[in-house]
């Protein structure tokens, strides 16, 4: 529980209460001191019980954390991305310089070696810690979900499986805030693409991960996007298209993204729209055969 401890001094603070308590029979101040410092985790239970005596519930337990914090986490994702996007090199590095977290410094070396063309053997961090750390978080807040959706692409498809069924399970207390919703409703369309596997590679991936691609657009429909979330909607729609292309329904999906495209355009939308259209050429160039 990265950072929660300030913010429930924070709250603690502003409720009035010492430490003792607040502590009560729950814990003892020592180890209630080290939590708020960050030196020391503690279980759902014992929050929970905190929580109670500060009479502020999970979810805004929650809120509170993040607003304070999503902010510093957008701007360090935003910066990497930037940088990767940029091929950067020079950027990744400088940005690795000054930084101390250990999830950060692998996804930066992850990303400089795919930029240098170099094997992850080459890797001086072991990433394994990273995929670890995110398998034994008992809550998957906004961090934990940028931080899978910046390295999905580069783990294997059965760890993107099963990282993108835990970050359904361990995020079901976010789904009703927009910023988590989106991020997740990303994750699984962005795990339905890979998937779905290349496009030079037929229906093998599609075929072998079909129940898990349905399950996943289901997830995405348990979030209930809201109808001002129209670009989100849109790409939903678009690679359900692409998923029926896949399945042989050339015809069917490729008139489903068309209306996508068009919809993009019509809301100005060019860059995407001509982005999807080229993923649409690469999709039909094997040229499958409808089912």
């Amino acid at each position: 529980m990265e950072r929660y401890g300030q913010t429930l001094r924070k709250i603690r603070k502003q409720k009035g209460l010492s430490m003792k308590e607040l502590a009560g029979d729950s814990l003892s101040v020592s180890f209630l001191s080290k939590f708020e410092r960050g030196e020391s985790d503690i279980s759902l239970t014992l929050i929970d019980q905190l929580l109670s005596r500060l009479h502020v519930s999970y979810d805004e337990f929650l809120y509170i954390h993040h607003d304070y914090s999503n902010r510093t986490i957008d701007s360090f994702f935003h910066r990497v991305n930037q940088a990767y996007m940029e091929q950067n090199i020079g950027k990744l590095e400088q940005l690795a310089e000054v930084e101390e977290n250990q999830n950060h410094l692998i996804l930066l070396e992850l990303y400089g070696n795919i930029l240098k063309n170099e094997s992850s053997d080459d890797l001086q961090l072991n990433p394994d810690s990273l995929f670890d750390y995110l398998f034994s978080v008992e809550v998957w807040g906004y961090y934990e979900l940028k931080l899978y959706k910046s390295t999905m692409l580069l783990m294997n498809p059965d760890m993107v499986l099963n990282l993108s069924h835990t970050a359904f399970k361990k995020g079901k207390r976010y789904h009703s805030f927009k910023d988590y919703k989106n991020v997740m409703a990303s994750i699984f369309l962005s795990t339905i693409i890979y998937l779905m596997g290349p496009v030079n590679k037929g229906d093998e991936m599609v075929t072998k991960y079909n129940e898990d691609i349905l399950k996943f657009f289901s997830y995405i429909e348990s979030l209930k996007l809201e109808e001002h979330e129209t670009h989100l909607r849109i790409h939903v729609r678009y690679v359900k298209g692409i998923y029926m292309i896949k399945k042989g329904q050339v015809k069917k999906g490729t008139e489903h993204v068309n209306r996508m495209i068009s919809l993009l355009r019509e809301l100005g939308c060019e860059k995407n729209a001509a982005d999807f259209e080229r993923f649409l050429k690469l999709i039909t160039a094997g040229g499958s055969k409808d089912a």
